[in-house]
């Protein structure tokens, strides 16, 4: 089965619990970027993750243009 490809769009408290349903079926969903302008935000998020274990923080993103553009249509937005 295909993993199904998602970006999380604002990294707040909400996003959070999308994030760990995520991190929890890695074999049918990969995290692969975040649309977030507000650092302190990014920085917050950086950190959830790594206290998940996650190695490798997806990339972050101004704005949801830039994203496609920089990597394609996802298959979901949350």
């Amino acid at each position: 089965m295909k993993k199904v490809k998602c970006v999380i769009i604002g990294t707040g408290e909400v996003s959070r619990r999308h994030m760990q349903a995520m991190l929890g079926r890695p074999s049918t969903t990969s995290l692969v970027g975040f649309v977030e302008p507000h650092l302190a935000a990014r920085e917050a998020t950086k950190k959830f993750l790594a206290d998940k274990a996650v190695s490798e923080c997806p990339p972050f993103y101004d704005s949801i243009r830039e994203l496609v553009a920089r990597q394609g249509l996802p298959d979901a937005a949350m």
